[in-house]
Parts: structure tokens; C-alpha cells; sequence
């Protein structure tokens, strides 16, 4: 009996630990990812949200180029799926996925009413002594 006991809580932990892991950081699941919807993604409450959010995570002192970076919005507002174009080195590709995946949800596109998976685009401008952050592009 005890030995029932005892093998019933190992897999009962078990079974929560697996149900608990999410998919990881770059793993994208949808079967149909729109890549133009009627409502694009969203970031924050207002227009300005996504400047302040790299305006608080990345030193901008000295770096000059662009950055483009590709993503998958879930209908959920998760993203995952990060690829990085343009990077010529001035800004550490691990540090920035650091950044991206822990970036707030975004607000879901929306197609015919309905919240869709949407590829999303953010560009990143360096001018040396500020950030430019945009995105929709």
C-alpha cells in the first residue's frame, strides 16, 4: 500500500511538472499564421509603448545601424518565433532575444472579428545616441 502511495504522488508530480512547461521562447504552434490581417498586433496601451519598452532595456550609447526583427503574434498575444535581420554585431543577438522574450504579450490581431496568429515586424533605428522603435512596418 505504501509503495501505491508513494508511486501515485511521484507520477501525479510528474504529470503536473509536463502540463506546466509552455512552449519554449522561439516555438511557434498555430496551423494558419496570417501574414496581413485586417487588425494588425498591437503593443501596449498606446502608440508610445513599444519605445518606452526598449527605451528601459537597451543602452543605445554608441551604436549606430538597424535593426529588423520578425515574430509570430499569437491570438493569445503571446510571441514566440523571433528571427533578427540587419545585425551587424553592435547589439548582442542573446541579449537582444533576452529582451524580446521577455517582452509583455501584445495585444492579438484581429481578422472578421476574430483574434488571429499574425507575423509582426519591429524596426529598431540606432542613430548613436537614441533608439527608434517601430513597428507594423
Amino acid at each position: 500500500m505504501k509503495k501505491l502511495l508513494i508511486l501515485s504522488f511521484l507520477l501525479t508530480i510528474t504529470v503536473v511538472s509536463f502540463a506546466q512547461q509552455g512552449l519554449p521562447a522561439n516555438k511557434c504552434n498555430a496551423e494558419r499564421v496570417y501574414t496581413k490581417c485586417e487588425h494588425p498586433p498591437s503593443f501596449g496601451k498606446d502608440s508610445l509603448a513599444l519605445q518606452q519598452y526598449f527605451d528601459s532595456t537597451i543602452h543605445v550609447a554608441g551604436i549606430n545601424g538597424t535593426v529588423i526583427i520578425s515574430f509570430q503574434v499569437s491570438s493569445t498575444g503571446a510571441h514566440c518565433g523571433f528571427s533578427i535581420e540587419n545585425n551587424t554585431d553592435f547589439l548582442s543577438t542573446a541579449k537582444l532575444k533576452t529582451i524580446l522574450a521577455e517582452m509583455p504579450n501584445w495585444n492579438p490581431g484581429t481578422q472578421n472579428g476574430w483574434e488571429v496568429d499574425c507575423y509582426e515586424f519591429i524596426n529598431l533605428n540606432f542613430d548613436g545616441t537614441k533608439l527608434i522603435a517601430r513597428y507594423g512596418m
